[in-house]
């Protein structure tokens, strides 16, 4: 069923955001995929710049990026379960990119679950390496150049 969608996309600005950022992951990747807890949060979500999707107040979509000296790392993109299948993470990652762009960041990685890597095709990342296991789920990395 596709929703009509009065949906705000923004970087995170504030402590609240953050929030509601990391309770979606807690729903996605601990609960739904049974990711270990100790292995969902890390430090780099302090560095990150974190990206969501909302509509209303509720948080429906988010993902990160890490800055290094010569490409940024995307990460822990996740949708909401009623929500995906909708748009809603290409445009998360649309805007992770552009962020990346506005940094004059020239190259992106990620480490794909095996299931999104048409998602991340469609998204100009191409595969790069061989699958390997992370927190119990294959993933593959892939890369991009802006």
């Amino acid at each position: 069923m596709k929703r009509k969608m009065g949906i705000i996309i923004k970087e995170v600005s504030s402590k609240t955001d953050l929030e509601d950022v990391l309770a979606l992951r807690e729903e996605v990747f601990i609960e739904e995929q049974g990711i270990d807890p100790a292995l969902e949060r890390d430090s780099y979500d302090q560095a990150a710049v974190h990206v969501l999707a909302q509509e209303g107040s509720k948080v429906i979509a988010c993902g990160r990026v890490i800055f290094n000296d010569s490409y940024g790392k995307i990460g822990r993109v996740a949708v909401a379960k009623s929500w995906r299948k909708q748009g809603i993470g290409r445009k998360i990652c649309q805007k992770i990119i552009a962020i990346a762009d506005e940094r004059n960041c020239s190259r992106l990685v990620l480490e794909a679950q095996v299931d999104a890597v048409d998602f991340y095709r469609k998204l100009g990342f191409e595969t790069n390496g061989d699958i390997f296991q992370e927190a119990g789920i294959e993933h593959i990395k892939m890369t991009a150049t802006l």
